[in-house]
């Protein structure tokens, strides 16, 4: 006899990439929602093999759901390094951020033009917008 819990329900099971459905609610009282899922953030951090004393940049960090991923879910020597564009994103991910122990900032830049020392960062990791916030998939696949 084999027997089994059910990790998803089976009628929220997304048809083409057999993802269960996966709340993206907006962190502390935000409402500017991530498009990250939590589960893909983790593992991002889990591939990215943070080590003691790396410092990890997310350039278009959005509300700062990977920086503070990293913050919370890796060793103690890690420093998570945030930056956003837009205002109000990063206005919440500062919210964020705040309340998180670790080592963590989050700046306001334009991505291509890093205000940064060559050398300085040792890992990058980006869940980048496109297809969800800018174009389509179709667009950004010329």
């Amino acid at each position: 006899m084999v027997a089994g819990i059910a990790l998803a329900d089976p009628r929220k099971i997304q048809f083409r990439n057999r993802l269960a459905n996966e709340s993206r609610s907006a962190l502390a009282d935000s409402q500017y929602v991530s498009t990250l899922r939590p589960s893909t953030a983790y593992l991002m951090l889990q591939l990215a093999q943070h080590k003691f004393g790396d410092v990890v940049l997310d350039s278009m960090c959005g509300i700062g759901t990977l920086p503070i991923c990293s913050a919370d879910f890796t060793n103690d020597g890690v420093f998570a390094l945030g930056g956003e564009l837009d205002e109000l994103p990063v206005g919440k991910a500062g919210q964020n951020a705040v309340t998180r122990p670790r080592p963590l900032d989050i700046a306001r830049w334009d991505s291509t033009r890093l205000p940064l020392r060559s050398h300085s960062i040792d890992r990058v990791m980006i869940d980048m917008p496109f297809g969800v916030r800018c174009g389509n998939q179709r667009q950004n696949n010329k």
